[in-house]
């Protein structure tokens, strides 16, 4: 009988963990990012490529008054592989993009909207 509590614990704790929405431990305005996006991203940048991106993590900096986020491009909700690009943001709204990685004119190198094969398939 112990046995089932045990099991039962554990599969709470596990629903309980991956049900949760990721947070930011220190949220930000998006368009903060997104104007510094706009402005700091090439003319090779189309203007959905500048705009499908979600911030996936952040992290603090040894300077006090600065945090890095992480964001990522995504197109039609999906995350595209190796897209992060890390935005430093001083005195919260100063904001630098380190590195991007984004994919330029991402829409004309999508052929399909949906997945061609099934999950079990791949």
């Amino acid at each position: 009988m112990r046995k089932n509590y045990v099991l039962l614990f554990f599969f709470f704790v596990v629903a309980v963990t991956f049900g949760q929405e990721k947070k930011l431990f220190k949220p930000i305005n998006k368009a903060i990012i997104q104007k510094a996006v706009n402005e700091q991203l090439g003319e090779q940048f189309t203007e959905t490529d500048k705009t499908s991106w979600f911030i996936d993590g952040e992290s603090s900096s040894l300077n006090k008054n600065a945090w890095y986020y992480y964001i990522v491009q995504e197109i039609n909700g999906i995350e595209v592989m190796n897209a992060l690009t890390p935005v430093l943001v001083k005195n919260g709204s100063d904001v630098q993009i380190l590195k991007s990685t984004f994919v330029e004119k991402l829409d004309s190198k999508v052929t399909a909207s949906a997945a061609s094969i099934s999950a079990n398939d791949a």
